[in-house]
C-alpha cells in the first residue's frame, strides 16, 4: 500500500476504482481498513473507493500530536486535497470511524453526498 505524507506524517491509502462518487471507508478504533475486502470488492465496480489507516494503524505513522476525531477529519480532508477531490463524497464509518465521519458532516456538509453509519457511536451520546 502506499504511504502518502499528510500533515506531516506518511498515512497509508488503498484505493479501488476509478469512477463514480468517490467513497471514503473509515474503521473502527484498532480496525484495518483490511476486514472491508469484501465491501470494496464490490463497490468498486461502481465507485471510486478510497481507506486510510488512521495515524498509529496498519503502516501509518503515529504523530506527535493529540489524536481525536478532529485530527482525523483534518487528515481526511487533506487527504482529499492531496487526491484531488473537489466533488461531495459518500463516507462510510464504522464504529469510532462513524464517529470520525459523522464530526466531519458536521464542519464540511457541502463536501458530503451521503453517509453510512456502521454500528457507530452517536455526537449526541450522553453519559
Amino acid at each position: 500500500m502506499p504511504l502518502i505524507e499528510i500533515n506531516g506524517s506518511k498515512i497509508e491509502v488503498f484505493q479501488k476504482g476509478s469512477n463514480g462518487t468517490p467513497i471514503f471507508i473509515l474503521p473502527g478504533m484498532g480496525c484495518s481498513f483490511d476486514d472491508w475486502y469484501e465491501v470494496t470488492e464490490h463497490l468498486c465496480k461502481t465507485n471510486k473507493v478510497i481507506l486510510f489507516h488512521r495515524q498509529g494503524l496498519g503502516e501509518s505513522e503515529l504523530g506527535n500530536e493529540i489524536r481525536n476525531t478532529e485530527a482525523t477529519v483534518e487528515d481526511l480532508m487533506s487527504l482529499m486535497l492531496y487526491l484531488k477531490i473537489s466533488e461531495p463524497v459518500i463516507l462510510a464509518g464504522h464504529s469510532y470511524g462513524g464517529l470520525c465521519a459523522q464530526h466531519f458532516v458536521k464542519l464540511y456538509p457541502h463536501y458530503t453526498k451521503g453517509l453510512v453509519l456502521v454500528d457507530a457511536t452517536s455526537v449526541d451520546l450522553r453519559y
